[in-house]
């Protein structure tokens, strides 16, 4: 793992006689070992929170979204410290790195709790603002306990424990996210990164502060101006502030910025135009001296761009990799020779896989193990030289991990990258370190983040391009889709509709309000049974009841008025349609109930209208009704989902959002009108058309390319009893596949839905006996340990009673041992509780049925690898940067050698 700011040796004070580095040395490694352990908590993980489009509980942005993201965090982190590190030498290493740990703890918090785009953004803008503070105080700290002898050891140690922090750090995420992830996961992590980050708090208290030698007597402003000269000293030779280009330049280069963050435009050109310009000639301005000399000094930028460019294919390892594991690497062969269990999970193919923040930790593991020794044995190898291997076996490392779609040799590559990390990385900064005069070690620290703030930053933002174009296997899938209208026809049939309904009337050609009459005419059925048969076959659907969710939401009086307004901006926006408009006023003006214009059809609106996402409703539901109720008397899950129904069944708007997504899935109309659709841009089109997504394509198209009815009469044909219908076989042949049945029964929290767990349960002799079995193997200290708790009241076990000898809310928590009672349990007969686990409606089980059939999934991610070559287009463009590095360092290591001053 890279330590993302640099770092430098310092003043050349002996350490006291008999210690090596002595007690603060230690104590401030450890400070960076619990906030790399927070950092590394999130930034194994948070790519794939961020865009992965089948991410339950992410931010499904884009790539782009995630390459700007990614470059204001880089840029921020990396180059702040050019005014940072001044003052912590002026204020005092020990009082900033208070102030950044807090700052670093109130970030991760936000990003806990504030979804979306510009929420998710900030909480990353005031985590780079903290770590900015936190880097060059406290390797400021480190810097002055080293000398000229023992410097190269010393940072080899550090970056040993920052390494330390970072093998944990991917564990811990692991276990904290859980399997499948949720958004529940997502906020819990975040949460333990915020604590992680606290507890150093506790660690400044244990050591007294390290001078830094600076002048102590100058004020903040003063501090900052003279942090604004130096930044330029190789270029400009005297010089003074110049106001009235200054305070222009101030007002351009803060507008182009603030266009640059909030990102307005798609266009990466608008973007560039708009912000980019305003904010190079706003700096140009600004930095004008009057009676300054500018002198060229092509040294230290030569080495500056080399290494910038060396950081940008350096670190797409760890940003851009994951999501490229995600969508292409098969770890299965891996993970059938992992002995922990919890290193394994499921993934969108069926394939049981290595989560990618384990995979890419054994870049962590090999330098914790080996980059002392390295250290050691290259200690008298000429710096430069040293640096040149290393960035030549790191591009060996990229190409191939980057090159392939296997699961060993993706970790090959992860070796020699590793090795080459271990070489570049400590050497580069003993290398700054010792051309760095004295007394000015935080501000120096500073400097050397400008290679990382450029090369990471904008790798970040062209990488973003790069993969939302060529590498994105969501993206890919729905440019796959466009090319076939036979495959989109199928894929309208197999998609899941509960949350784009509102696109089916214009695309099928109905009127909204007559889509349950169609219905009803369609099954041959009065209004009463067709409104029956369409509850029994969206009972247990997902989506729709987050759908139910959102209409309880909206009716209640603690969101009505926040509903209201945001629906009312919502339908201000729909351009061309005069009842939205009429609509708006009323709402605006407060002249109808929310209750009275039926707010389901409005059903795609209210996530933003309430600002939470689709997977939160629920949670947020459940809360609402089980407010200041006893934990006895609370309801559960399946008690809710029925009181829902109960509440909104023969609701008019509901029944035509039942009868839209039938229409779509079970009969032929909007599967014909989807096959006469041309795109000309896909990816942007898709949803827009037929309801198909990036958070969907990848399912649909796996379905439509599955297998045919004939292949799916015949498998379900020879699944379950003679009397078993259709839809009842698809549920059992889901429930029977090992990848499906882990996946519902991790997804689901059991402590909130006891009702079910003993449906599954109590029934089944198999299910039963597995866990008594369990039960009986506990030993004597549990026993007890759990009496004493039930005694004293100190478990949400006490006074429960125990049924058949289970005990289901302590069994609720062992979701090990519920998986395997569910493993051994007989589902035959229980057609209903596996609808009711799994959350489908019985046209989206058919769906999944054709692909499973013929593991669609894995023969489509091959489709795509070969037809779209993402393994080219991605990594080729990196590892050709990084070559022309390494040999721009060569020709500046032959050179270097004339320069004393810079031949270390």
């Amino acid at each position: 793992m890279p330590n993302t700011s640099d770092s430098l040796p310092a003043d050349r004070t002996q350490p006291a006689p008999g210690r090596a580095f002595g007690h603060s040395f230690w104590m401030l490694n450890s400070i960076e070992m619990f906030e790399r352990l927070a950092y590394y908590g999130i930034r194994s993980v948070v790519p794939i929170y961020v865009m992965q489009a089948t991410e339950p509980g992410g931010l499904h942005l884009t790539a782009v979204d995630k390459g700007v993201i990614y470059m204001w965090w880089a840029i921020v982190q990396s180059w702040l410290p050019m005014f940072t590190g001044g003052i912590a030498d002026r204020y005092g290493y020990k009082r900033v790195l208070a102030g950044a740990i807090i700052t670093n703890a109130i970030g991760y918090v936000m990003m806990a709790y504030l979804h979306g785009y510009y929420g998710f953004f900030s909480g990353i803008l005031v985590l780079a603002t903290g770590t900015a503070f936190f880097k060059p105080a406290l390797q400021g700290s480190i810097a002055q306990k080293l000398t000229k002898q023992n410097a190269s050891m010393g940072w080899g140690v550090f970056y040993w424990v920052v390494n330390v922090g970072a093998v944990m750090a991917p564990i811990f995420a692991t276990i904290i996210l859980g399997r499948p992830h949720s958004a529940e996961g997502w906020e819990n992590l975040f949460l333990a990164s915020a604590i992680y980050t606290a507890m150093n708090l506790l660690l400044l208290l244990t050591f007294k502060d390290v001078p830094s030698g600076a002048d102590k007597s100058l004020g903040v402003v003063k501090v900052f101006w003279v942090t604004v000269e130096n930044i330029w000293p190789y270029w400009f030779r005297g010089g003074r502030f110049v106001w009235e280009r200054g305070v222009p330049g101030l007002v351009l280069f803060a507008g182009g910025l603030g266009v640059l963050i909030l990102k307005p435009f798609e266009s990466g050109l608008n973007i560039a135009l708009c912000g980019g310009v305003p904010f190079a000639v706003g700096l140009g301005l600004l930095t004008w001296f009057r009676d300054g000399r500018f002198t060229w000094q092509l040294r230290l930028p030569a080495f500056i761009l080399i290494m910038s460019c060396f950081w940008m294919m350096m670190f797409q390892l760890w940003d851009l990799h994951p999501n490229f594991i995600e969508d292409w690497i098969d770890s299965s062969m891996v993970a059938a020779q992992l002995p922990i269990d919890s290193w394994r999970e499921y993934g969108d193919r069926g394939l049981l896989r290595v989560p990618q923040q384990i995979l890419l930790n054994l870049n962590a593991f090999l330098i914790v193990l080996l980059v002392v020794p390295i250290s050691y044995f290259v200690r008298k190898m000429r710096t430069l030289t040293a640096m040149l291997i290393g960035m030549t076996v790191a591009t060996i490392g990229i190409l191939v991990a980057g090159l392939t779609g296997n699961g060993w040799v993706l970790l090959l590559g992860v070796v020699f990258f590793s090795l080459g990390e271990m070489l570049t990385g400590p050497k580069k900064n003993q290398y700054l370190g010792l051309i760095a005069p004295p007394g000015k070690k935080g501000l120096y620290l500073g400097y050397v983040n400008i290679p990382i703030g450029i090369g990471v930053g904008f790798g970040s933002l062209i990488a973003g391009h790069v993969y939302d174009r060529y590498g994105e296997k969501a993206t890919l899938s729905l440019r796959h889709l466009g090319t076939n209208t036979q495959l989109v026809s199928r894929a309208a049939r197999s998609t899941d509709w509960s949350d784009t309904l509102h696109v089916i009337p214009e695309l099928a050609g109905i009127d909204r309000s007559e889509a349950f009459s169609r219905v009803c005419q369609e099954l041959r059925q009065d209004p009463a049974k067709g409104a029956d048969i369409l509850y029994r076959a969206f009972r247990y659907d997902r989506g729709q009841v987050e759908n139910l969710c959102l209409q309880y939401l909206a009716l209640d009086d603690q969101f009505s008025e926040e509903v209201r307004a945001g629906l009312a901006k919502a339908l201000q926006e729909i351009e061309d349609d005069p009842d939205a408009k009429a609509l708006e006023e009323k709402l605006s003006n407060g002249k109808t109930s929310l209750d009275s214009i039926g707010v389901a059809q409005f059903v795609h609106l209210l996530p933003d209208a309430l600002g939470r996402k689709r997977v939160e409703v629920f949670d947020i539901v459940r809360e609402n009704i089980n407010r200041g109720v006893s934990k006895t008397d609370r309801r559960q899950d399946s008690e809710i989902i029925d009181a829902l129904w109960q509440r909104f069944r023969n609701d008019p708007q509901t029944l035509n959002n039942l009868a839209l997504e039938f229409l779509a899935q079970n009969t032929a109309q909007v599967a014909d009108a989807a096959a006469g659709l041309t795109f000309k841009d896909p990816v942007k089109e898709m949803e827009k058309k037929v309801g198909i997504g990036r958070t969907k394509s990848f399912a649909a198209l796996s379905a439509a390319m599955g297998a045919t009815d004939a292949e799916i009469a015949e498998a379900l044909g020879s699944f379950g009893p003679a009397g078993d219908t259709p839809d009842e076989r698809a549920y059992g042949y889901i429930i029977d596949r090992p990848h499906r049945r882990s996946i519902a029964i991790a997804r689901k929290d059991w402590s909130k839905d006891l009702v079910l767990l003993r449906r599954l349960i109590r029934p089944d002799p198999e299910a039963l006996r597995v866990v008594l079995a369990e039960i009986d193997e506990e030993t004597k200290l549990d026993k007890i340990i759990a009496w004493f708790k039930d005694l004293f009241g100190l478990s949400e076990e006490a006074g429960e009673s125990t049924e058949e000898g289970v005990n289901y809310k302590r069994l609720a928590g062992k979701q090990d041992l519920i998986h395997k009672a569910l493993d051994a349990k007989d589902w035959t007969d229980s057609h209903e509780e596996a609808a009711m686990l799994l959350g489908l409606n019985p046209y989206e089980a058919r769906a999944i049925v054709a692909a499973e059939v013929n593991q669609s999934a894995q023969a489509v991610t091959k489709l795509l690898w070969d037809e779209y070559h993402p393994q080219y287009f991605v990594w080729l463009p990196f590892a050709a940067i990084g070559v022309i590095a390494a040999i721009a360092l060569a020709i500046f290591g032959q050179m270097a050698k004339k320069w004393a001053d810079m031949n270390a």
